[in-house]
């Protein structure tokens, strides 16, 4: 056996291997564990395309399973109720590296774009798509707030003043907004949904927001289930024409209790969001936050 077919069979069972591990956690609903294990696969493949011996047919279907891990894994990130890169494609995407360097590619279903870049340039610009890019680019002031709805007697509401945000950075956004996830922990099921209007108050440090939110999911509700409470800070990139998440912070259900009728300031996290609140990782160590004010309402 040649140096170049050692080291093609011996990228061919590293990349089985993790494909392996990712497809297992993936099919846990182990979200996180799953996206990262996909990225490792993607850079890996990434990074050896340049050392492999070759042909055209197979370098190009490297590059389609490098996108296919690629957007699986942000998926994943974003907990999409329909994500357009779905388990089942993972699955037959396994086939496709079974028989890597063997046959095409297309022989296995495979249809994910092709990367315009590697995996270093991807990772750069941070991009998640959350399914709403035709939306952001023609929706005008965006964002889906509700009004507050009448509750019945006896019942308590969750009012959210969304105030600002502190980025170094914060000049450079477009379209800025903030998602508002209530999350059912146990099964990161997503329980409500709300996402404000795109901001232009911007100034130096400060994304000014100024909305108020009035949840749906009752403060009994949060007290039964031990909801917790994700904000999600969005933005717009118009050569992708995508939306980004570039950070995230959240309450659990001990702080939005504690926290009623008063002024919040919540730490900012590095993506992607983790709706477990276990492994969490500080955003900025500067004294930059996310400010909020909570106030419940008895009926």
């Amino acid at each position: 056996m040649s140096q170049s077919d050692k080291a093609r069979k011996s990228f061919k069972e590293y990349c089985l291997r993790l494909m392996k591990k990712a497809l297992e956690a993936d099919t846990w609903g182990q979200t996180i564990e799953a996206s990262e294990e996909y990225e490792k696969l993607a850079k890996y493949i990434d990074d050896s395309i340049p050392h492999l011996q070759m042909n055209a047919d197979e370098r190009s279907a490297l590059v389609k399973m490098q996108s296919a891990l690629n957007a699986r894994a942000e998926c994943l990130q974003e907990f999409s109720p329909d994500p357009p890169v779905k388990l089942e494609a993972m699955k037959q995407l396994a086939h496709g590296f079974d028989n890597l360097f063997i046959r095409s590619v297309e022989d296995f279903g495979i249809s994910a774009p092709t990367s315009t870049g590697s995996k270093e340039q991807s990772s750069k610009e941070d991009i998640i798509d959350d399914g709403d890019e035709g939306k952001i680019a023609q929706s005008g002031e965006g964002g889906d707030l509700q009004p507050p709805f009448k509750a019945r007697s006896g019942q308590t509401t969750i009012e959210l003043f969304i105030d600002k945000i502190g980025l170094k950075d914060a000049e450079n956004y477009i379209q800025p907004r903030i998602k508002i996830i209530v999350v059912d922990t146990r099964t990161q099921r997503h329980v409500e949904t709300q996402t404000t209007p795109w901001s232009k108050k911007i100034k130096p440090n400060y994304i000014s927001f100024e909305q108020n939110a009035y949840l749906r999911t009752l403060y009994d509700d949060f007290s039964s289930h031990r909801y917790h409470l994700f904000f999600l800070f969005e933005h717009y990139k118009p050569k992708s024409k995508k939306v980004s998440v570039r950070c995230y912070s959240f309450m659990e259900y001990d702080e939005l209790i504690n926290a009623k009728d008063s002024t919040v300031c919540l730490e900012l996290y590095k993506k992607p969001a983790d709706f477990l609140a276990k492994k969490v990782n500080l955003f900025t160590i500067k004294p930059l936050y996310l400010h909020l004010r909570v106030a419940f309402t008895k009926h």
